[in-house]
């Protein structure tokens, strides 16, 4: 009885190609989702910013807190919004000079 056989090289080759494959999926598709947690986190820096403002930098709430402390590097809110010392957001800070959002979690949007 003749079958078709396959030499252990090709299927050796099949592997790697599909492990490959799946690599680079996976790249992909962890690639974009952290584009959308940056441009949701941005966001919500903004609307606490505002909510700041109208409170002229005190008093934050602790939801805030550890908002700007999680997502900044322990930055307060108003360092994050750029406060000044009178208690005004003359200039919020504009992203490029604060650090990069951490993103110690997947973020639904």
């Amino acid at each position: 009885m003749k079958g078709i056989e396959l030499p252990i090289n090709v299927m050796i080759i099949v592997v790697i190609a599909v492990v490959v494959l799946l690599g680079v999926m996976a790249l992909f598709n962890t690639g974009w989702g952290s584009g959308s947690s940056i441009i949701s986190i941005e966001s919500q820096k903004n609307s606490y910013c505002q909510v700041l403002d109208a409170r002229d930098c005190n008093n934050p709430t602790q939801e805030m807190t550890d908002f700007c402390s999680e997502y900044y590097g322990g930055q307060s809110c108003a360092e994050v919004c750029g406060c000044d010392s009178s208690g005004n957001i003359n200039q919020p800070k504009p992203s490029s000079s604060l650090p990069p959002p951490l993103i110690p979690r997947t973020i639904n949007v």
